[in-house]
């Protein structure tokens, strides 16, 4: 843990999401899988190329910026998965830190605005409150579909992928973009339906306190918490 990088800058934050592959790929041994970063500017992308056809136009931009910013946490905290055995509220404890730490970044060019705006942005989302959040919420699940197909097509992984496509479709059967998943699961390969399960364990109980040290030392803020040094 004493060697943990301090992440003091957007320069930081965007070389921790670029090399910082994504957990659920990592889990099923998924070669070369995506980084967050690399996830981050696919649903800014699809965020920006559906929602007009979805919201309209005057939600793009706004789309696209919801997009951009709700991974960015995870330049600082673990890509927690439901197979962490981290709660919610946990979760959104590390959250919240992480990201009032970043709203105090100032701008470099690394983002389109200076942390306080990418904040904005980030708490919309999180909120999922607004019909553009909401939107961008499904855009997330459905970004899922796009990079399991692609794992699929290019054989990256030994192992069935079908507990993603079912998570996905449940959580789009209430929403417009059902339709273009439908039109993704028919470009799935006949192997992909073939390949063995594999199973993923839960991380054992106590993980939540490591993890709040590494964020915190990340941030540089490791002896504002004397209770978690002993």
């Amino acid at each position: 843990m004493k060697n943990v990088k301090i992440v003091e800058d957007f320069w930081d934050l965007r070389q921790a999401l670029c090399f910082k592959p994504r957990a659920g790929w990592v889990a099923r041994h998924v070669k070369e899988p995506e980084t967050v970063w690399q996830h981050m500017q696919d649903v800014a992308s699809l965020s920006e190329e559906l929602a007009p056809r979805y919201l309209g136009k005057n939600k793009t931009f706004s789309c696209k910026m919801l997009g951009l910013s709700h991974d960015l946490p995870e330049g600082i905290m673990p890509d927690i998965t439901p197979h962490d055995g981290i709660t919610k509220d946990q979760k959104r404890e590390l959250e919240m830190l992480i990201i009032d730490y970043i709203g105090g970044m100032p701008f470099n060019g690394v983002m389109p605005f200076h942390g306080s705006v990418m904040k904005e942005y980030f708490l919309a989302y999180e909120a999922q409150e607004t019909p553009a959040a909401k939107f961008v919420g499904k855009i997330d699940k459905l970004q899922m579909g796009f990079e399991a197909l692609n794992i699929e097509t290019t054989n990256r992984c030994a192992y069935s992928l079908q507990p993603f496509w079912d998570y996905i479709e449940k959580h789009l059967q209430d929403s417009p973009l059902m339709e273009v998943f439908v039109d993704l699961k028919k470009k799935r390969p006949a192997s992909a339906y073939f390949k063995p399960e594999i199973a993923v364990f839960p991380k054992p109980p106590g993980s939540f306190d490591q993890m709040k040290k590494e964020v915190l030392m990340k941030m540089g803020r490791y002896k504002e918490y004397p209770t978690l040094r002993r």
